[in-house]
């Protein structure tokens, strides 16, 4: 169970007055989940229902990062959630289970939602809005916080149109973004972007990708030519989001439209005037079919939860010069080492 440790994943003894999860699935395809509550019986569910259970999408991400940790395609996997706490209690191999890939023939499509959060530079408090109270309610985060009896979101999001290209997506970032930075103005409220600005508070940056089916495979591309680098130019609060289960590594959710949703970035809302070569980057990632499967040591995995990001650092220079070496075409070589350099002066604080 190192390997889980190093993924921040907790490994436990199974109890049976806890709410407890079975899942058997190949890669992000389940075949069966069942869910069983203290002292009662078993019962199947469907991965849609999850949300109808407090943390149940967050327990079967965690059965999905604990296969994708140890390299599990088809497994089994029971956990529990212990207060906010999810503990693996039991995962093996299971070859029984598998899985024919979809053939999705549709252009890739690719989406975005990044988390900000405004602060009043006056009170020092954070905006917030009454949930069901507003239809900008839309553009808020799933986190609550509860003032008597009501509830409220602190945290908002930048939802952009879609795009068939990383180009499209990033115009329509920027779009919204000017029209938030509109908004706050010459006024006294500031956007807030840092990873952790506030207790339990983690933002984030999404990249949502429409007809391309998730897999282990591309989850560690995602990981070791994004993730790891992106973690250089983290910022304030990185490490306390890497060590959450919001930014940890393989953090990734089916969705929708025939594809998924990578989690594990930290919110980049600051940086999208300049984001443009990340963009084009990830679009060369996801739809290089040429890309192997990344095994990223361990320690380099600990390095990046750490927060002393050394070994993490040596780890994507010696990949990006082994990726130059395997894409020597003029366009190829363009991309790779547009990023590199992107990344190089993103590491220059923010002012």
């Amino acid at each position: 169970m190192n390997r889980l440790e190093a993924f921040q994943l907790d490994a436990g003894e199974e109890n049976r007055r806890f709410f407890r999860m079975e899942v058997r699935s190949f890669e992000y395809e389940p075949e069966s989940v069942s869910i069983t509550s203290p002292y009662q019986e078993r019962q199947t569910v469907s991965v849609h229902q999850l949300k109808n259970y407090y943390m149940g999408q967050e327990m079967i991400d965690t059965a999905f990062r604990a296969a994708y940790a140890q390299k599990l395609p088809g497994f089994y996997c029971k956990l529990q959630r212990e207060g906010k706490k999810i503990i693996i209690t039991d995962l093996k191999e299971n070859t029984t289970t598998m899985y024919k890939r979809k053939i999705v023939k549709e252009p890739v499509t690719f989406g975005a939602d990044v988390e900000y959060m405004i602060l009043c530079k006056k009170t020092g408090m954070f905006q917030s809005l009454m949930i069901n109270r507003d239809k900008a309610e839309e553009h808020t985060d799933g986190a609550l916080i509860r003032k008597g009896h009501t509830f409220y979101k602190p945290v908002f999001e930048l939802h952009p149109a879609p795009g068939f290209s990383s180009g499209e997506l990033h115009e329509n970032l920027l779009t919204l973004f000017s029209r938030q930075e509109k908004r706050v103005g010459n006024s006294s409220y500031e956007t807030i972007s840092t990873s952790n600005p506030r207790d339990r508070f983690f933002l984030g940056g999404h990249l949502h990708f429409g007809n391309l089916c998730p897999s282990f495979k591309k989850t560690s591309q995602l990981d070791t030519l994004v993730a790891l680098p992106m973690s250089l130019v983290d910022g304030a609060g990185g490490k306390e989001r890497r060590n959450s289960r919001y930014g940890g590594l393989g953090n990734v959710r089916s969705n929708s439209f025939n594809g998924f949703e990578y989690r594990t970035l930290s919110s980049w809302y600051g940086r999208i005037p300049g984001s443009l070569m990340m963009f084009n980057w990830v679009e060369w990632v996801v739809k290089n079919e040429l890309l192997p499967y990344f095994d990223i040591p361990d320690a380099v995995v600990r390095s990046y939860h750490s927060g002393d990001l050394n070994t993490a650092e040596g780890f994507v220079q010696n990949v990006f010069q082994s990726l130059i070496k395997k894409f020597p075409k003029p366009g190829d070589k363009k991309k790779i080492e547009d990023f590199y350099s992107w990344v190089a002066k993103a590491r220059i604080p923010l002012s």
